[in-house]
């Protein structure tokens, strides 16, 4: 930012939130006490809301300085989007971060209401003597289940429920597609009617949108069974409300729980007739509402907020959403699907062609999507819809129009073909916090044969099932990464594709060159960077260690990839963090969404309790090293202990030419430096090898790094040929703030004069104990002390990991395009 700007909080927010912005040194922050607040409208260039603060069509106009408007939350239905994108003001929000608090709460608030826990009170509180033999509830335990919507919440609540009362679980989302739940017992059922006449708790996880407005209404409730529980934690008007009441007061359903009402908050005033009832719990829409995910979420909208100021809001991606359909009428029958234009999206599936158009406003009403279709696609549809239709985590993301051609896309009468529309996503990397994969394949010119052998979701069937070659996508030859596959919300079937990774001098898909996250191209790395050094963290879907050194936020592998873009790092190293001990369930997963082309991965194994089958398996998904980590666990071992730690996990990788990458202290190297050639693989030591930096007391540029212990003996390695070191996380070691830490700028320069050849840069994303840190501008900095050094530069961004990470017994496509 260069001049100071303006934000405006609308809303109560939590400290923490609060103080990241006010940290960041060109924001000016008005707080929700200060009476300037009231007026933002000429004063804001953004403001943060929550659900309170409504703004209206007169408040965007009136806006004249207006440039983003961030909610904390899911839902944007307090916010005019239509007069937003008039105006050119950006709208987002905070998907993704509510599931464990909402799933939480809709089981908490269930059980009180099947034990009459809040009804008891209030009549003991009242003064009555309530006698136990009078206050007999109802268990839960062992019952079914109905779980509508199978997106992140559902999937939390029914995992909830597992754990806690070992219920059956049945699920009903009519877009999901099959397998979305591979890890959790449930049956699937077909229609709501089915679920609603099973279950003996009904809970709701979908968005609010046309298609989900009154979903249960007077005759949804007649079919629950006798003793039935209702809860609605999602969105007000998805029940009808005035249905529900009639019903309750027949007293056959034990009764209602009520996080979300279309009247909010509630109160006695609108809601006395629903509170008279001692069968029903009301909530002001709490779901969200605990400590940590206010602050977690608050510094989500904060972090967002900054970034789109910052002018880092777009992303070059365009996702091209596919619709599969039989194309055997006629031309004039394929333009009935032809959108009006104006706000759009998919929102049928197996609908007539009037249905389909008619139903588009619907979902993109709910997202913010602008779309319009190519002319002459289309028939009698069997759509594959957005799988995070009804996934109200993940669906509100601002996407807008930006165009497209069909020079290629047409198919032939007769055969199964694959339709795409172009929509490019406008959203710093916040927004994808739920999309777990950008998986990049070339797919120009390629037979859907070759395609189903490159990608290993169900999508590959759906392309599969198709005709002849894979159509010749002619509006993307420009781009660097060409097509790529991208599973939503590890949702295969969808079937979305990407382009991700063009530089800003090439023309994207839409015709216009997508803007980079860095502030111009001489930050940016060489073309085919590597990243050597980066995290996927998932707390949710994967808890760390009870143990854990530290517990940090989620972060995705799709998050990574927007991280990469930003700085231009074309191919990656994802290594095991130390919070998740040996279990690399979650890397494996995330390596294989990256894709062979463009990532590796580095595990850490018990060689005990691991085959040389299991290392197999990794090393077809592209794991090609094991991180020995002694400094994260605060672990302490001897040299001689140490070094049979090195020797077992060397022979255990050595058959499939893996690398050994070691964290530990630098002082530590000298007692190993005599063994550590005859190990027979590749070494790499992280963090610049861990030194322990003295504190500066004079220039340091004038510190003599051979006066670090260890420095000297690690440098005698790299010069014999075996051995690397990452260039990565000044934060950790250096003793001045950043974003120079210049006191390490001898250390470096003085490993890029003695060993040019063994040196690999490394980002260390998501900086897990530094969250919040940017590491640009200390890449810029690594830029200027490597100077005009072309070769050094290609060396230490590029050449040296392709050759630590690219072993000539691997038959890689990686780095072939230099």
């Amino acid at each position: 930012m260069s001049a100071k700007k303006t934000v405006c909080i609308l809303d109560p927010y939590r400290k923490d939130a609060v103080a990241l912005l006010q940290s960041e040194p060109d924001l000016e922050v008005v707080p929700p006490d200060d009476p300037r607040k009231s007026h933002w409208r000429e004063i804001a260039d953004g403001i943060l809301v929550r659900s309170e603060t409504r703004i209206t069509a007169e408040d965007l106009n009136a806006a004249s300085r207006l440039q983003v408007v961030v909610k904390q939350g899911v839902g944007v239905d307090n916010i005019d989007l239509d007069a937003a994108k008039e105006r050119g003001v950006a709208v987002h929000n905070t998907p993704a971060l509510n599931s464990e608090a909402v799933a939480e709460l809709s089981l908490a608030l269930a059980l009180s209401l099947s034990r009459r826990v809040t009804e008891l009170d209030r009549r003991i509180r009242g003064g009555e003597r309530v006698v136990r033999s009078n206050a007999l509830g109802m268990s839960l335990f062992r019952k079914t289940v109905g779980v509508v919507g199978m997106g992140n919440i559902g999937r939390a609540a029914a995992r909830k429920w597992i754990g806690a009362c070992e219920a059956s679980v049945i699920g009903y989302d009519p877009v999901a597609p099959d397998g979305i739940w591979p890890d959790i017992p449930h049956k699937r059922v077909a229609s709501l009617d089915e679920l609603l006449r099973t279950a003996d708790v009904v809970t709701l996880h979908v968005p609010l949108m046309q298609s989900t407005r009154g979903l249960i209404g007077a005759q949804e409730l007649t079919l629950m069974r006798d003793n039935a529980i209702l809860i609605n934690a999602a969105r007000g008007g998805i029940v009808d409300e005035a249905a529900l009441l009639h019903e309750l007061r027949k007293g056959r359903l034990w009764g209602a729980v009520l996080d979300a009402v279309e009247k909010e908050p509630p109160t006695l005033e609108e809601h006395r007739e629903f509170l008279d009832l001692d069968n029903v719990i009301m909530t002001p829409h709490i779901g969200g509402s605990t400590m940590e995910n206010q602050s977690e979420s608050g510094k989500a909208a904060a972090r967002t907020l900054m970034a789109v100021l910052r002018g880092e809001t777009s992303v070059g991606v365009n996702f091209l959403w596919k619709i599969t359909v039989q194309s055997s009428h006629n031309e004039a029958s394929l333009r009935e699907l032809q959108p009006t234009p104006g706000r759009g999206g998919f929102a049928g599936s197996h609908r007539a062609p009037a249905q389909i158009s008619k139903t588009f406003g619907e979902f993109g009403a709910s997202l913010g999507v602008e779309v319009s279709a190519w002319p002459g696609l289309g028939s009698e549809t069997n759509a594959a819809q957005p799988a995070c239709l009804w996934d109200e985590m993940a669906c509100n993301t601002n996407v807008s129009l930006s165009g497209g051609s069909t020079d290629g896309l047409q198919g032939q009468k007769g055969a199964e073909h694959v339709i795409l529309v172009a929509v490019a996503v406008e959203a710093p990397r916040s927004q994808f916090g739920r999309i777990p994969a950008a998986r990049l394949s070339q797919l120009s010119g390629r037979t859907c044969d070759e395609v189903a052998q490159w990608h290993h979701t169900h999508v590959v069937a759906s392309i599969a099932s198709g005709a002849g070659s894979w159509p010749t996508m002619r509006p993307f030859k420009s781009l660097q990464t060409c097509l790529g596959l991208l599973p939503l919300l590890a949702v295969d079937t969808l079937g979305a594709f990407a382009t991700i990774g063009s530089r800003t001098d090439e023309t994207s898909a839409v015709g216009t060159a997508p803007p980079c996250l860095c502030s111009s191209n001489a930050t940016r790395l060489p073309e085919g960077s590597w990243d050597s050094h980066f995290h996927v963290i998932d707390p949710v879907r994967f808890p760390p260690l009870p143990d854990a050194a530290y517990k940090p936020g989620t972060h995705t592998v799709w998050e990574n990839s927007v991280f990469e873009h930003s700085i231009g790092c074309d191919h990656v190293v994802m290594v095991q963090p130390s919070i998740y001990g040996t279990d690399n369930t979650l890397l494996v997963e995330s390596l294989k969404a990256y894709g062979p082309e463009r990532a590796r991965g580095v595990v850490v194994f018990d060689v005990e309790n691991t085959t040389a089958a299991q290392l197999a398996d990794w090393n077809r998904v592209g794991v090609r090293g094991v991180r020995i980590n002694l400094q994260s666990i605060n672990a302490t071992e001897s040299v001689d202990e140490l070094e049979r730690t090195l020797r077992v996990h060397a022979e255990a990788v050595k058959p499939f030419d893996w690398v050994l990458q070691l964290y530990a202290p630098m002082e530590l190297i000298p007692s190993i430096e005599t063994f550590v050639p005859t190990l027979g693989v590749r070494i790499v030591f992280d963090h610049f090898g861990d030194p322990k930096m003295p504190q500066p007391t004079g220039d340091p540029q004038k510190l003599d790094p051979y006066s670090i212990e260890g420095f000297g003996a690690m440098v005698r390695l790299l010069k014999q040929g075996r051995t690397w070191v990452k260039v990565s996380a000044p934060y950790r070691v250096s003793k001045l703030p950043g974003p120079n830490y210049s006191d390490l700028d001898s250390v470096t320069s003085e490993l890029f004069r003695a060993a040019p050849l063994r040196v690999v840069y490394s980002s260390d994303w998501p900086h897990t104990r530094f969250e919040g840190l940017d590491i640009r501008p200390w890449n810029a900095h690594l830029l200027e002390l490597v100077g005009g050094d072309v070769k050094l530069r290609q060396q230490l961004f590029r050449d040296n990991a392709r050759g630590l990470w690219q072993s000539s017994r691997h038959n890689s496509t990686l780095g072939t395009k230099y």
